[in-house]
């Protein structure tokens, strides 16, 4: 593909990620991000037009209305999943950190106050 992007002869897609092969980089504020997630509509369904297997996530027009990310509001790239789910999960990450530190404080408190 003229992308770069390729399936594997395991059967894996592969998609370029390479920084050289990317531009106009902005930040992302990871907290915005795990709380859109958290107000993301998660279902499980199944393809109208396939029988017995049974799929979990959220459709498009919510995950565009979220995010943002895609051409369209009809298909959800894995990528643009992969990358939301990485930066929920360094949101959650630092949301706990500062919790843990907090419990920390509130410990050396109460343990100066001989309240162990």
């Amino acid at each position: 593909m003229a992308s770069g992007a390729h399936v594997t002869a395991g059967g894996d897609w592969v998609s370029v990620s390479s920084r050289e092969r990317k531009q106009d980089f902005q930040s992302v504020e990871n907290r915005d991000v795990l709380n859109r997630v958290a107000s993301l509509p998660i279902t499980r369904w199944r393809y109208s037009n396939e029988l017995g297997s049974v799929h979990m996530g959220p459709v498009a027009e919510d995950f565009y209305a979220a995010f943002g990310l895609g051409a369209d509001d009809k298909h959800i790239s894995a990528l643009d999943g992969n990358g939301v789910a990485l930066s929920a999960i360094q949101g959650l990450y630092y949301l706990v950190s500062q919790q843990q530190a907090e419990i920390e404080r509130m410990r050396e408190v109460m343990r100066k106050a001989g309240l162990e």
